[in-house]
Formats: structure tokens, C-alpha cells, sequence
């Protein structure tokens, strides 16, 4: 990836009414969210992530401005009778919330759970937005790369969206992200701090997260033995990838301008964290 800013997507899952990540934070307040947006788009951010099921997210992306590229989620597992209408209105609603005639991306939010009729249903109302235009590409955000099988061999979305950082390699390791760009298929990695657990020494963990606490303790003993910033090594790691996007999600405006500073500061020359294991805690659904 080419180290342009505008390969960075702002998370929307920040941008909500509820607390997010294993190092919860408080919703942002409407004033430091507007300098977010603002201080985004004058260093050339212009797109943002978000999901129906982020608490109020997609009203308060609309509510605040309409420059950005959207990218949102539909959360479809809940629904045990998946009718053409249900699924057409949750679209509706979406775009009537972001005050969008169209977006950038439409994302099945997640596929595990779900038959291949129902996705391919999904899929086919997905493909009726993007024929008339109100959506650019379309696509699903997945866990596990092992999600991919459930469909490939019957669609081919236009973007996968992915968790990849130090710890989690899998999409890479398991030779999908080879596969996926050889398809010519956007790849857009999320979860680069693993939910802040990456960049916070001092975080409290709980019983399962103990399973990777010595892994953390070492990841943190090598960055300070190495004079390293775990943020810009986490960034670096992110930016070394064959992908297309980076979400990365902020709480104010100094975490922002931080932001931007490392990224345009890093060495990509040096080296990564030697993470020669596979580590089965790395799925934030899994930490509950």
C-alpha cells in the first residue's frame, strides 16, 4: 500500500452512542466529533466505515456532513425470515440516516450463521442498489477468513473488509489476501490495534485475555527494547499489507492529529514484531 492518507478510513464504530473496544470509551461529544470530521477532511480522510448496528452511527454521519464516502454494514443474523422487503427497507433506512442518495460500500455485516440461499438472496438485492447507482460497491465484512469458502465459489464481492494487525495474520498467513487480490477484489483491514489491546500496557484483562497477556507483555518489552511506538508499529505493520483501506478509528481530535503525524513519520524500512506462533485469541467476540 502506498502511504497516502487517504487510504485511511475513519471508524464509525467510535462514532456511536455506546462504548466500543476492550478499553471502553465514552461516545464522543457532537463539538470534538465535528473537528474530527473537519481536521479528516482538510488532511484528505474522505471516507468513513460505519453499521446499522452502531448505535445511532449512521444519524449522527448524516447529521454532521455529507462529503465523506460511506461505507455501511447491514446485520442480517437476527433475522430468521429474511424477506426482500425487510431488507430493501434496512437499506432505505440507512441511506435516509446518512442523508446519502448513494454510498460507497454496502456490506453484509457478517455471513456466519447463514445459508448459501440466504446469502445469495442478499447478495441479490445488494447487486438491484448497485445497478441503479445508490451503491458504488458491494461487499461483506467478515471475521474469519474461513467465511470466505461459505460464498466464493458463487459471488465475488467487490470489497471484503478483514481484521489484520500483528497478532492477527490470518487473512495473509492462510493465502487468502493473495487469492483475493488476484480476483482484483478491494481489501480493507480493521482491528490494526486489536481494539486498543496493541497500544495500551496498562489495559486490565479479562480470564480468556490472559491466554495472550505474556504475548502482550513481550510485544511491549520489544517495542520498548527497540525504542519502538507499539502505535506507529501497529500503523507500519497495517500499511506493509497488499491491501486497499485502513479503518482506524479515533476518539478526539488529538488522537487524530496523532494519527496523522505517525503515519506520515514511519519508517517503513525497519523491522516488524516476530510473531512466529498462531494465536486463537484474536476474535473480539470471543472475549465476552
Amino acid at each position: 500500500m502506498k502511504k497516502n492518507l487517504n487510504n485511511l478510513i475513519l471508524g464509525g464504530a467510535q462514532i456511536s452512542s455506546t462504548k466500543y473496544g476492550i478499553v471502553n470509551h465514552s461516545s464522543i461529544k457532537k463539538g470534538e466529533l465535528k473537528k474530527i470530521i473537519n481536521f479528516a477532511q482538510k488532511n484528505k480522510i474522505n471516507f468513513i466505515d460505519t453499521a446499522k448496528s452502531y448505535k445511532n452511527s449512521e444519524r449522527i454521519i448524516g447529521d454532521l456532513n455529507n462529503k465523506f464516502n460511506i461505507i455501511t454494514k447491514i446485520n442480517i443474523l437476527n433475522n430468521k425470515d429474511i424477506s426482500e422487503k425487510s431488507i430493501i427497507n434496512s437499506i432505505e433506512d440507512s441511506l435516509i440516516k446518512l442523508k446519502k442518495k448513494k454510498i460507497y460500500g454496502l456490506l453484509i455485516h457478517n455471513t456466519k450463521g447463514l445459508s448459501k440461499i440466504k446469502i445469495l438472496k442478499i447478495v441479490n438485492i445488494l447487486k438491484k442498489f448497485k445497478k441503479i447507482k445508490k451503491v458504488k460497491y458491494i461487499g461483506v465484512s467478515i471475521y474469519d477468513p474461513n467465511e470466505i469458502k461459505i460464498f466464493w465459489n458463487y459471488w465475488k464481492p467487490d470489497i471484503i473488509q478483514v481484521p489484520y494487525n500483528i497478532f492477527d495474520r490470518r487473512i495473509k498467513t492462510s493465502g487468502w489476501l493473495t487469492r483475493l487480490k488476484k480476483n482484483k477484489i478491494k481489501v480493507h483491514i480493521r482491528s490494526i490495534f486489536l481494539q486498543g489491546l496493541l497500544i495500551n500496557p496498562d489495559t486490565k484483562y479479562s480470564l480468556k485475555l490472559r491466554k495472550i497477556e505474556k504475548l502482550l507483555s513481550s510485544w511491549f518489552s520489544w517495542c520498548k527494547n527497540n525504542r519502538r511506538d507499539p502505535y506507529k508499529e501497529c500503523l507500519k505493520f497495517s500499511l506493509r499489507a497488499n491491501v486497499d483501506k485502513i479503518i482506524v478509528g479515533v476518539y478526539s481530535i488529538n488522537q487524530l492529529n496523532y494519527l496523522i503525524k505517525s503515519f506520515k513519520s514511519i519508517n517503513m524500512k525497519s523491522s516488524n514484531f516476530p510473531v512466529k506462533k498462531f494465536y486463537k485469541i484474536v476474535d473480539p467476540r470471543k472475549w465476552s
